[in-house]
């Protein structure tokens, strides 16, 4: 023992420094934030089997650059966010017209371009915008998880007005 401290406790106390210093280490490394890569099949975007296929009729998808041209395609979510959105049957009968938000916001909310053609392709198939049957592929994401895929868009966007305004 030295002092009150037993061998043990001195050990957990290096263990948490250096966990500490490790943490900064990364954050100073990474612009502040730390390399995050989220689960795609936890995330709970994706639509219920009878849409979650590929779409039969003529499909385009844009690609967007900026978030001002994503604004002029599509409406916000129910966050505030501009992630991706189809048009079923436009711009005529049998044709889908998917628009994607650019790849950095989708990283900062922790989504992958594939997941969101994915769930807008859905939307082409028929799925509902208030989106019944809403699924992970795998387990579910922690509350933990949610969160923090929410903090990254929400510093992403404040940056990028920051930025642009």
């Amino acid at each position: 023992m030295i002092g009150n401290q037993t061998n043990r406790d001195v050990a957990m106390r290096k263990t948490l420094v250096a966990a500490v210093i490790t943490l900064f280490g990364v954050l100073n490394a990474h612009g502040g934030e730390p390399p995050v890569r989220f689960d795609q099949a936890k995330i709970a975007i994706y639509p219920p089997q009878q849409y979650d296929h590929t779409y039969s009729g003529k499909l385009e998808i844009i690609y967007t650059k900026t978030a001002e041209e994503m604004a002029r395609h599509c409406p916000p979510n129910s966050h505030g966010q501009r992630l991706g959105c189809a048009r079923r049957n436009y711009p005529s009968e049998g044709h889908c017209f998917i628009v994607i938000a650019p790849a950095a916001e989708l990283e900062a909310i922790g989504y992958s371009e594939p997941t969101i053609v994915r769930h807008e392709n859905a939307h082409c198939n028929g799925w509902p915008a208030d989106h019944p049957g809403l699924r992970s592929l795998k387990g579910a994401e922690t509350a933990d998880e949610y969160y923090a895929r929410q903090y990254r868009w929400k510093t992403f966007t404040l940056q990028a007005t920051k930025r642009d305004g």
